[in-house]
């Protein structure tokens, strides 16, 4: 069977939403992780895959501790959360869709000036993140996405 996972969309269990992984996936980001859940009932590819994120928190823990928060886009269907450690070395972009059916999102990272980043194979000068941002491709909604910046 197909692993289903539900989210609390107002913090008291009055909005009950279907999330996909992805948006699992990259809700556990930027502070201590909790879970209201019977982890017990989690298949083996859930628990593997809650496994993994926890693993590579904890790589980062030292970046999420000290990790500043950027609030990119904050809309009623969209979240764009930007977190950075204090030189802007290393950036990190969740973007959340809840409600739109957009395709593509355009983002403007907060960066270092005159830096240049990498963004997966790409190299972005922060003038061209400035002017022109990075195109995020969303598959659907409920379904998050992570962009990593690296300092170059």
């Amino acid at each position: 069977g197909t692993d289903r996972f539900l989210g609390c969309g107002d913090g008291c269990w009055g909005h009950v939403e279907g999330l996909n992984e992805s948006f699992l996936r990259n809700a556990i980001v930027g502070g201590p992780i909790g879970l209201s859940c019977d982890l017990t009932s989690f298949s083996h590819t859930a628990l593997q895959m809650l496994k993994e994120v926890l693993a590579n928190y904890k790589v980062e823990k030292d970046f999420w501790m000290n990790a500043e928060c950027h609030i990119l886009t904050d809309t009623d269907g969209m979240l764009v959360l930007q977190f950075n450690d204090e030189k802007f070395e290393k950036i990190k972009i969740y973007v959340y869709d809840g409600k739109w059916h957009q395709r593509v999102i355009k983002i403007y990272p907060v960066c270092c000036k005159n830096a240049e980043y990498r963004v997966n194979e790409e190299i972005y000068s922060e003038k061209e993140l400035h002017d022109h941002g990075i195109d995020v491709e969303i598959s659907t909604v409920n379904t998050a996405v992570a962009v990593e910046l690296i300092k170059i």
